[in-house]
């Protein structure tokens, strides 16, 4: 009986240090399962920090796509400061798009600018050029040039030219249906240094005859006036038709008188009344009388 009961006791023992041991494995598998899940959960946390920053990084390609636009806004300044270099109260545009750069040749802006100065000295745009626009690019006499149109403040509307390898400045004259340097149009203006003589700004004996004058049925337009004579034209207010023209001659001892062929023009001091005179049985004694100045 004794041993039975010591058997049952051994036995006991055995099954009790079993149980103890299956607790302790479960333990472990319920503390290895923990740390694991720890260890992906915290590394799932980690992962999209990682993935923030990288989203932080084309920061750099925006900095290459705002290059284009201060490239354009360098561009649109240099043409700006082409067109500043017009005298005030000119304005100059461009109709036609050069295809081309004009290298060391003048280009459409400065060879208009040649055509302002040199008319604003030499007064064949009576007031001064107000507008010119570049038109075309065209030859003439075999060389190519710019064309443009101007415009004065009465206002005029004339064509020029400007041959931009050499300078020249051409003029379309209506009456002979073409083109001519203004060096064959200016006598006393030799190649393309202007002669001093003819600017006349200063000189305070000579008077100023360029302008149109009006009378009751014709009036008198005086241009390319340069001191010692200037070209003329007579129209009739009714039509238009154009009744007499050419150069008149300043008397070299009479500053306010010009002649012209058996007919002359005298400008009163104040610049603004003209006698048309002719003798009473000439061809132009119906010219006769005195015009004043619009």
């Amino acid at each position: 009986m004794k041993k039975i009961i010591s058997a049952l006791l051994t036995l006991g023992l055995i099954l009790s240090l079993c149980a103890c041991g299956d607790e302790k494995k479960d333990d472990t598998n319920k503390s290895a399962k923990t740390e694991s899940s720890t260890t992906v959960t915290s590394a799932e946390k980690t992962e999209p920090a990682a993935t923030k920053k990288v989203a932080t990084e084309p920061t750099e390609t925006e900095a290459v796509t705002t290059e284009p636009e201060e490239e354009e806004t360098e561009e649109n300044t240099s043409d700006t400061e082409i067109y500043d270099i017009f005298p005030e109260g000119v304005t100059y545009t461009e109709e036609y798009v050069m295809e081309s750069d004009p290298g060391d040749n003048l280009s459409p802006a400065e060879a208009a600018l040649t055509v302002v100065d040199f008319f604003s000295e030499h007064f064949y745009f009576y007031g001064g050029i107000v507008n010119i626009t570049f038109d075309d690019i065209d030859y003439i006499y075999s060389e190519e040039c710019y064309f443009y149109t101007v415009e004065d403040e009465m206002p005029t509307t004339g064509l020029c030219a400007v041959n931009y390898a050499t300078g020249e400045i051409y003029v379309y004259v209506e009456e002979d249906g073409e083109y001519r340097s203004v060096y064959d149009i200016f006598d006393n203006v030799e190649g393309t240094d202007v002669s001093e003589d003819t600017d006349i700004s200063e000189d305070i004996d000579v008077l100023n005859w360029s302008g149109e004058y009006g009378g009751e049925e014709f009036s008198i337009y005086i241009n390319n006036f340069d001191g010692e004579s200037f070209s003329f034209a007579v129209n009739n207010l009714r039509n238009g038709e154009e009744i007499l023209a050419g150069v008149a001659a300043i008397d070299p001892d009479d500053k306010n008188l010009a002649i012209y062929g058996d007919c002359g023009f005298y400008l009163y001091e104040d610049e603004e009344n003209i006698d048309f005179l002719a003798a009473e049985s000439g061809e132009w004694a119906h010219l006769r009388g005195q015009y004043t100045q619009y």
